[in-house]
């Protein structure tokens, strides 16, 4: 064999290689994008059963942190010392997570490995990478072995540049009131003002910082985060989703709106950076079940709906209901395909479709997810 032929072979064999490669990468990215969105975390929830080692020495370094920070205040009576507990807590879970589980490093494997994405909470403390719904559930699986309740909160907006965006945090509860603690960019909110050991816990809720007309004034940030820096300085509002979100879920309960397409004569909305289940699911926290609801806007006259089941989890039954029009389909575990209902006309153009799932047992979960809706 000459050498130029061996040379020819050889470059045959790169190239061979090389395409492979970008096949294998682009799967990899492909089934990222198009896994189902976790429902439960990954931490056991048998207290009997062996921590992962990572959570083991969060949670040891977490409490060794508030028993420090406690030191000074065992005078305070019991309900005063156990609000005081619950922020320092939140607080140093919020710290551990941030200093732990890194954006911007979840945005350099995102760049040159997308296959090497964190898939598990035990996988985003060891390669120190995650992202906002990262952050909550590690937060919220934290606070759930050490005692304090907690639940998500989920956004669903569109950015001003008219692109869908979604972000995820927590609500913590302490002195009978939830309080609010964005993770990612910890940061939470308190009124100014306010002087006192108690005072300074005393965070407020998402509603209420949703209400007010200056969020500034009362926000507290950790502004040295690296992805925080590179969002401000690229001039990106990273709290925009608290004036712009209309989808919201607390502990997975609350309603999902769904803007259409038009494609021909239908009307087809789809799960863009918006959950793509509906009915009763597991919050990452304390095993709360919270029940997500669909909202149809823009319909208009449209009298048939299709429902594009993916899966069903748990017998159920789907609820479709426009203005005082109510249908009903019971569904079985698995029952994939089309599932089609009958609109009929509406009571006024504006109406919009609502679709529940409920479950045989309300106390349990029960839900479907679907690839899209369609209108017609």
């Amino acid at each position: 064999m000459g050498k130029m032929q061996r040379r020819h072979i050889m470059a045959i064999k790169r190239v061979t290689i090389l395409f492979f490669c970008v096949v294998f990468l682009i799967l990899g990215v492909w089934f990222h994008l198009k896994s189902p969105p976790q429902v439960q975390s990954s931490l056991p929830r048998d207290s009997s059963q062996q921590l992962p080692e990572s959570v083991e020495k969060a949670l040891e370094t977490i409490q060794q942190n508030v028993d420090y920070a406690m030191r000074p205040y065992g005078s305070l009576n019991n309900a005063d010392k156990e609000q005081l507990k619950s922020f320092f807590t939140a607080i140093s879970i919020m710290n551990y997570v941030q200093s732990h589980i890194s954006s911007t490093q979840y945005g350099f494997i995102l760049y040159y490995f997308p296959i090497q994405l964190p898939k598990t909470l035990e996988e985003c403390f060891s390669k120190g990478a995650g992202i906002c719904g990262h952050h909550s559930w590690a937060f919220l699986v934290l606070a759930r072995k050490l005692g304090l309740p907690a639940r998500s909160v989920e956004f669903y907006w569109t950015s001003s540049n008219g692109q869908p965006n979604s972000h995820a945090a927590v609500e913590v509860k302490y002195g009978g009131e939830w309080r609010y603690f964005d993770v990612t960019w910890s940061t939470f909110f308190i009124p100014p003002g306010r002087a006192g050991i108690l005072n300074e816990s005393d965070v407020l809720s998402f509603k209420e910082v949703q209400a007010l007309s200056d969020i500034e004034t009362y926000r507290i940030t950790n502004q040295s985060i690296l992805a925080y820096r590179i969002h401000i300085i690229a001039g990106i509002n990273v709290f925009e989703y608290i004036r712009k979100s209309r989808s919201i879920l607390f502990g997975k309960e609350g309603r999902i709106y769904f803007e259409p397409d038009k494609i021909g004569d239908k009307l087809v909305f789809t799960p863009m950076h918006k959950p793509n289940y509906i009915g009763a699911v597991l919050d990452y926290s304390d095993g709360g079940v919270g029940r997500t609801t669909a909202l149809l806007t823009g319909v208009g006259n449209k009298k048939k709906l299709t429902i594009h089941v993916l899966t069903v989890h748990k017998n159920c039954t789907i609820r479709v209901s426009r203005g005082r029009k109510v249908k009903k389909m019971r569904t079985s575990f698995p029952t994939p395909g089309p599932i089609e209902f009958s609109l009929g006309s509406p009571d006024s153009p504006n109406d919009e479709v609502q679709i529940e799932v409920i479950p045989e047992n309300p106390d349990r979960v029960g839900c479907i997810t679907f690839k899209q809706i369609a209108a017609e």
